[in-house]
């Protein structure tokens, strides 16, 4: 996550192993239009970055050129092209197949999907889901103050971090359509609201979340436990945020 109020991306590259500072980063170009910037995630082929502008409310598309450099190549703002749900973006994730970009907005305590074209990096709304069910969205509940989102390394489900609310949020995704589905949330013991999934003691104003494939490791108060390996047939993932474990 990057601090608020960043209004450009620096582009950097790696020295030679014969550079006099070895690990070094270089600047080799800016690239404008993310006012606010928060977030940036790259896509999986390395061709495009995507950018999360909080005070924008706004996501900016890149294309990464052979130097490094990036070029502007499409823009998605809220209240625009029938976007109502990037108001306050915060953290921007792209699909491990790259075919989707998805947006946590905190402004409209949303989560925002788009269709990712592989070769120009442009996007297409493709759907959203937000509390309460406005603006053309699917009704979800525990999204206030949207902030981490991740997808999980098989693509099937979304995770959404909401400080707000104090909850984890989880939505399955089609990987053929990137279609999301809301499937509710774990929220901190005592916090208020309701969540469907349960209570889980550590997930006060929870920000971040994080998937971990196939390796594991329980994070409860006690005695630390072994990590262990799933086996192969059942290869698992986990996420965490605070204290969760799935």
């Amino acid at each position: 996550m990057l601090a608020a109020g960043c209004a450009v991306l620096l582009c950097m590259v790696l020295p030679g192993i014969a550079a006099a500072a070895p690990g070094a980063l270089s600047p080799i170009g800016q690239a404008t239009g993310a006012g606010g910037l928060r977030a940036v995630a790259v896509s999986p082929d390395g061709r495009h970055v995507y950018a999360a502008a909080q005070a924008e409310s706004r996501v900016t598309a890149y294309r990464r050129e052979a130097s490094g450099l990036l070029t502007p190549v499409d823009t998605e703002t809220d209240g625009a092209g029938g976007v109502t749900s990037l108001g306050g973006a915060l953290s921007i994730a792209v699909s491990p197949d790259g075919r989707d970009v998805v947006v946590a907005a905190g402004g409209d305590a949303a989560v925002t999907t788009f269709t990712r074209d592989a070769a120009t990096g442009a996007l297409t709304l493709q759907g959203c889901v937000n509390d309460g069910g406005t603006g053309g969205c699917d009704a979800g509940a525990g999204l206030g103050g949207a902030e981490g989102v991740a997808v999980s390394p098989e693509g099937n489900s979304v995770y959404v971090a909401a400080p707000a609310d104090h909850a984890l949020n989880v939505l399955t995704r089609n990987a053929a359509t990137g279609d999301l589905t809301y499937a509710g949330c774990f929220k901190d013991i005592g916090a208020p609201g309701t969540c469907t999934l349960g209570e889980i003691q550590g997930l006060a104003s929870a920000q971040q979340v994080a998937v971990a494939p196939r390796w594991t490791q329980r994070l409860r108060h006690g005695p630390r436990r072994r990590r262990r390996r799933q086996p192969p047939a059942r290869a698992g993932w986990h996420a965490h945020a605070a204290q969760l474990h799935r």
